[in-house]
């Protein structure tokens, strides 16, 4: 039907039926003509793809794993027999990750590695009925009695293929759509083919889409930015990639993580909050993205934001300095924030490890008081250079403190004085 723009039909227990339906604009009175005209090139259809079913099935699918080196992938990255190693390197490299199971793994590198091969069958090379990738791939792989999780996954690991399409299902889908998706987004920005404007002729906007999608919908706790970097080196020493492909990479898929919390109805300020360049934890920026959202309006947390703001500005452009020294405080309320600081870091440690980001935001809301009185109490721009400069280092080791949440100094508020 994809082909013939015929509509199928199915009996009441969803099986096929030996029936379709078409649309004409022909005269009405040559319907019975015209029903026959379909009918014969349906069959002549029909005769075609058992054909070629017929002839492929002869051999077992794998067989075609090894004439994918007769496939180019791209004339700067090589086969598709090059692609189908660097997948499986990459697929078994996710599964170590995730501590997966031996059979998890076992079932997941066997759809990596049989996930091109229909590629090379009569059907969709000969014949071209490329709408079938994967498909054809899944039927071949269940006609050779292969693991019912590995055919499917054949069939997945293309999804999704378009915005609205449904993720994999399975695991190994789930898992080989990633590293193969991973591979062709480094692969074709690493040579230096990065989508501009409206121009994506290779589709990866829509690949990286799908990785962001796939991470998010299982909660695997995987960082992009390592996956980037085992993906480019897999590409040695065959492929020449520039050293400032990496950054380039990451920054892509940064857009894209944008683009996933911006879908959730994380606002933009939130979103700026929690990104970080150095890492790009999918699961871990959801979780802190959505506390930020639920609590940024609140009276207590705006008034932190302001004085955090307030702090930031400070010491906005200074080099890291060493750690403040205790014995240079003078002023009650700067050593209580230092003490109070070091009791803040405690809690943040213990609480990171659970992800427990909503208690953090309480924690930092109770030290939002303490930063306030420091401010209300001590010159911190005093004549004194010794002084000034360990009272930026005091908060320089706040404002350390709270990155490890977000940077809250990018969240907007409204408030009577301009802030």
């Amino acid at each position: 039907s994809q082909n013939q723009k015929y509509f199928s039909i199915l009996d009441s227990e969803g099986k096929l039926k030996n029936r379709f339906v078409f649309v004409s604009n022909g005269d009405p009175k040559h319907s019975g003509l015209i029903k026959l005209g379909n009918q014969k090139v349906v069959n002549a259809r029909l005769a075609d793809a058992l054909w070629y079913f017929e002839e492929d099935t002869r051999h077992p699918l794998e067989s075609y794993v090894s004439k994918l080196d007769g496939i180019v992938f791209h004339s700067s990255l090589g086969t598709l027999a090059d692609k189908t190693g660097r997948v499986i390197k990459l697929t078994k490299y996710i599964c170590e990750k995730l501590n997966l199971n031996d059979q998890e793994k076992n079932r997941a590198q066997r759809c990596a590695k049989l996930c091109k091969a229909d590629l090379a069958t009569l059907m969709l090379g000969e014949k071209e009925f490329t709408k079938l990738q994967g498909y054809i791939g899944m039927q071949y792989a269940l006609s050779d009695q292969e693991d019912q999780a590995v055919a499917e996954g054949i069939y997945e690991h293309y999804q999704p293929r378009g915005q609205n399409d449904a993720l994999p299902r399975g695991l190994c889908g789930a898992l080989v759509a990633l590293a193969d998706k991973m591979d062709t987004v480094c692969g074709i920005i690493g040579i230096g083919l990065m989508p501009t404007g409206s121009a994506d002729p290779y589709a990866l906007r829509r690949a990286a889409n799908g990785i962001v999608q796939i991470i998010a919908d299982r909660d695997w706790e995987l960082d992009l930015c390592d996956l980037i970097g085992f993906s480019l080196q897999s590409f040695q020493p065959d492929v020449k990639i520039p050293g400032e492909a990496r950054e380039k990479i990451s920054s892509f898929f940064e857009q894209r993580v944008v683009w996933l919390l911006k879908q959730m109805d994380i606002d933009y300020d939130v979103v700026d909050s929690v990104i970080r360049k150095d890492e790009l934890l999918i699961h871990d920026l959801i979780k802190r993205a959505r506390v930020l959202q639920d609590v940024r309006q609140t009276p207590d947390f705006i008034k932190l934001v302001i004085g955090f703001k307030r702090a930031s500005n400070i010491i906005a452009g200074e080099r890291p300095q060493s750690s403040c020294d205790p014995k240079l405080m003078a002023e009650d309320a700067e050593i209580e924030l230092y003490r109070s600081l070091h009791v803040l870091k405690e809690n943040i440690d213990n609480l990171m490890r659970d992800f427990d980001y909503r208690s953090i935001t309480r924690r930092l809301i109770g030290f939002g008081a303490v930063i306030d009185r420091f401010f209300d109490a001590v010159l911190v721009n005093c004549d004194d250079p010794i002084l000034r400069r360990n009272r930026h280092a005091l908060l320089s080791e706040v404002r350390e403190q709270f990155l490890r949440f977000a940077d809250i100094s990018m969240v907007v508020i409204e408030s009577s004085n301009g802030e």
